[in-house]
C-alpha cells in the first residue's frame, strides 16, 4: 500500500515515476483510457495513433517543457501527451 501512496504522491508533487499499465493495454487511438495497476486513470490528450504489440506495458510518466504530463512506453519508447482523470 505503501507504494501506491508514494506514486500518488509523486503524481501531486509533479516527479516523473513509473508504473505498469492493465494487462489490455493495445495502445492509443486518440481519446484513449489508461489504467495503471496502482488504480490510476489517465487519459490522451490530443489525437495521434500507437499499436503496442511488444509485451510489457511498463511506462513513464512526467512532465513537458509546459508543465503536461507525458506517458512513454519503455519497451517502445513511443510517448503520448496525458492527463489524470481518476
Amino acid at each position: 500500500q505503501k507504494l501506491s501512496e508514494a506514486k500518488a504522491f509523486d503524481v501531486l508533487d509533479d516527479k516523473p515515476f513509473e508504473a505498469e499499465l492493465g494487462a489490455s493495454f493495445t495502445g492509443w487511438s486518440g481519446d484513449t483510457l489508461f489504467t495503471l495497476t496502482n488504480g490510476q486513470v489517465w487519459r490522451q490528450r490530443h489525437g495521434s495513433s500507437y499499436r503496442h504489440t511488444e509485451g510489457e506495458a511498463r511506462v513513464r510518466f512526467e512532465q513537458n517543457f509546459f508543465g503536461l504530463w507525458e506517458m512513454t512506453v519503455l519497451s517502445s519508447g513511443r510517448t503520448v501527451g496525458v492527463r489524470r482523470i481518476d
